[in-house]
């Protein structure tokens, strides 16, 4: 639907270990399947850039992407499957029912040439309940959503894509 490849220039490094040696670019898009609400699509746009961002700060591509050939040919794939803020009404009178949630689902693979060496869904769902966090905080949903994005779901890839990508290297250098 929308991609959100945009044009990132940063100078900082990775402190993990996986970095542009492992991953040669990546792509994160907007694969909504209930695309009838505008407002939950630019949500998801806004939350693919983070989500981007985050994901090349991390591996330490930053312009190496756009101004020298890559060292690997992996393609890190990232795709927002669903976003939605949910209700605050929904979530204050019923959320332990699961009405009104704010949920983002994520799913990415990577891609050595045309091998997918590793594929994950996440789903990322909160009612705000415990904190009652709905009765101060109007925009719960899209804090939920943008803080999803910006910190929780890329450690998440990161952490697995360390695991994979080593276990993919692992098996190549058993053979």
């Amino acid at each position: 639907m929308t991609n959100s490849n945009s044009n990132i220039h940063t100078s900082t490094t990775s402190t993990t270990n996986i970095s542009a040696e492992s991953i040669g670019s990546v792509e994160v898009t907007v694969e909504l399947k209930n695309s009838k609400y505008p407002y939950r699509v630019r949500l998801a746009e806004q939350a693919a850039t983070l989500l981007r961002t985050k994901l090349v700060i991390s591996l330490g591509l930053g312009t190496q992407q756009q101004c020298t050939p890559s060292r690997s040919n992996r393609i890190l794939r990232v795709s927002v499957d669903n976003c939605t803020p949910g209700s605050r009404w929904g979530r204050m009178c019923c959320g332990w029912l699961g009405v009104g949630w704010a949920v983002l689902y994520i799913s990415w693979s990577v891609e050595d040439g045309n091998k997918v060496v590793t594929n994950h869904q996440k789903k990322y769902a909160t009612s705000g309940a415990i904190g009652l966090d709905d009765t101060c905080d109007e925009l719960f949903g899209e804090h939920f959503i943008m803080k999803t994005a910006k910190v929780t779901a890329p450690k998440y890839i990161l952490n697995h894509l360390r695991t994979s990508i080593r276990s993919s290297l692992d098996k190549r250098d058993d053979k």
